[in-house]
């Protein structure tokens, strides 16, 4: 688990609730800058489909990010049991790619990254 500073909150209003998206990054990431600009891409570019999980449910996104900040894969690691839901995630974390190059302070040759799309009151 990272600590609180490396969790972002995103709020859009919604009427059924409000869509949340918090990213976890491998713990070995302690860059905030990096993190601000991977939530603000991915952020940006979720679309709330026309209709929403329930209250309380979220889709996670798991993504490998490469040294260049390519993104090497994506998958839908845990469903929301809402199909457009899910596909929204995935979209969102494509569509946002590439980042930027992994910064200098982080050892590995590639980064995980956990995107949590959530639906809350």
């Amino acid at each position: 688990m990272i600590s609180f500073a490396s969790v972002v909150a995103f709020l859009i209003s919604a009427a059924a609730g409000q869509p949340q998206l918090q990213v976890y990054p491998q713990s070995g990431l302690r860059d905030a800058p990096y993190q601000k600009h991977v939530f603000e891409k991915v952020a940006k570019s979720f679309q709330v489909p026309r209709s929403m999980p329930d209250i309380g449910k979220k889709a996670v996104v798991q993504a490998i990010v490469d040294r260049q900040g390519q993104l090497l894969s994506t998958s839908v690691s845990y469903s929301s049991q809402h199909k457009a839901w899910d596909a929204a995630a995935l979209r969102a974390v494509k569509k946002a790619a590439p980042f930027m190059k992994l910064p200098p302070s982080f050892q590995g040759t590639t980064l995980e990254i956990h995107f949590h799309f959530s639906v809350e009151r």
